[in-house]
Parts: structure tokens; C-alpha cells; sequence
């Protein structure tokens, strides 16, 4: 089965490519310096053929790049949050979903008569420590210094988002059904301190046995874990 394409991915395609272009004009400026200085332009400073397009070029391929590595780390994390609930019997996942009327993205639903999940996926490097809905992401530098990351707020997100999928299925398919929150750390390098979460918060190591080992109940039946897919299938996305 072949993996999803997330629009993370393809965002970092698109700076990747950015970073092609950008890398061929100034080949091209380059050259095109070159020939000036052959015909007699910058007799008196030959060194502006390097200095310009460096001048130029440097900077937006600076910017370029660290967005071409925010998405594409983002898009490797979804990607491989997917891979897992891919192989999961008895749980039917759709990933990339926006609900109509709201920004904001849901990385992942899981539906099964287990219950509804939906899960945020993040693939921040570093120890992420959680007490309650207060966060805090701490990384070592390259002196060893340890310095405090901004990590925004993943529970009170992955809470919105539940909300916001369980009015979507009562309003839709007259399904009431409480939706439970899970944040998904991806990175390898990720170590985890939880103090009395209010969601469910895991390493991608953990999800698998996660939903493995949850108890045998008809939250929902059969038929509406198929309605629930179907209907939320409308607003996915992504594309195998």
C-alpha cells in the first residue's frame, strides 16, 4: 500500500524545488557575469562577479531551506504516523483533514468501534515536558548550553480539533460520540515528562501498542465507523 501524499509534502517539495531554481540563476548570474568581465565590464573589480550573486542569492537560500526542512520533517512525521495506523486490524484511519468551516488541520482520525481519535502529529527534537496543558520544549545547543523552544500549546490544539470533529459527526450523521485527543511526538531524539496530561500524549515507539492494547467495547457500531470514514474521506486531503 502506497503512503499518502500530505500537503506538508508537498510544501517541501515546492521549497525544494525553490531551492533548485534558486541554485540555477545564480549559475546563470554567474555566467552571465563571467562573459561581461570577458567583454571588459568590472575590469576594476573582478570580485563583483562572486560578491553580487552571493550578495543576492545567500540570504533567500537561507530562508528557503529552513522552510524546506520545517515541512519536510513535518511531512516525514506524518507520513510515518500513517505507516503505523496503516497496519493496525480493526481501525480505519483518514489523514490531511480539514472539516468545512475551519482552518485549522487534523493530521489524523481513527475511527474503530473502539471509539474516535484524532492525533497531532509533532516532530520536535529535544525533552518535552507536559504538565497538564502547560508545555515545554527544551534543547541542547552545540556549546551544550540548554535553552527553552517555543512549542506552542498540542494539547489544548489536538482538544479543539476533537471538539470540533465531534459537532462535525453529530451535526453530519446524528453520531454523538466522545473524541478522544492524542499528540504524537515523531522525532527519534524526542524524550518525553508528563504530569497529569489532559490528553493522551505518546511517542510514535508507543502507538502502535497504544491502540493494540485497547479494550474490547462498542463505543460505535460497525456500520458508523464506516458512515464516520466515509463521510470525513470528503475532506481529506491527502492522496495514495
Amino acid at each position: 500500500m502506497s503512503r499518502p501524499v500530505f500537503r506538508s509534502r508537498a510544501k517541501a517539495n515546492f521549497y525544494r524545488n525553490l531551492i533548485i531554481l534558486l541554485i540555477a540563476l545564480f549559475a546563470f548570474c554567474e555566467a552571465a557575469m563571467f562573459i561581461l568581465t570577458q567583454q571588459g565590464y568590472f575590469m576594476l573589480f573582478p570580485q563583483l562577479l562572486v560578491i553580487i550573486p552571493l550578495w543576492i542569492f545567500t540570504p533567500c537560500l537561507k530562508i528557503v531551506y529552513s522552510k524546506y526542512q520545517i515541512w519536510s520533517a513535518g511531512a516525514e512525521g506524518e507520513e510515518n504516523v500513517a505507516e503505523v495506523l496503516g497496519s493496525l486490524k480493526g481501525f480505519e484511519t483518514v489523514s490531511d483533514v480539514v472539516l468545512p468551516g475551519g482552518k485549522a488541520n487534523i493530521d489524523h482520525v481513527v475511527v474503530s468501534t473502539k471509539g474516535v481519535f484524532v492525533i497531532e502529529t509533532k516532530n520536535h527534537k529535544g525533552l518535552v515536558r507536559c504538565r497538564g496543558d502547560a508545555w515545554t520544549l527544551l534543547k541542547t545547543g552545540r556549546k551544550g548550553t540548554v535553552y527553552s523552544s517555543d512549542i506552542g500549546n498540542p494539547s489544548k490544539q489536538v482538544k479543539g480539533n476533537a471538539l470540533a470533529l465531534r459537532r462535525f459527526l453529530s451535526e453530519r450523521l446524528g453520531i454523538n460520540t466522545y473524541v478522544n485527543g492524542i499528540v504524537c511526538f515523531t522525532n527519534l531524539e524526542t524524550r518525553l515528562e508528563t504530569w497529569s496530561p489532559t490528553v493522551t500524549v505518546l511517542h510514535i515507539s508507543n502507538l502502535r501498542s497504544f491502540f493494540q492494547t485497547l479494550k474490547e467495547q462498542n463505543v460505535i457500531s460497525e456500520e458508523d465507523v464506516k458512515r464516520i470514514k466515509t463521510e470525513v474521506e470528503k475532506y481529506s486531503y491527502s492522496r495514495s
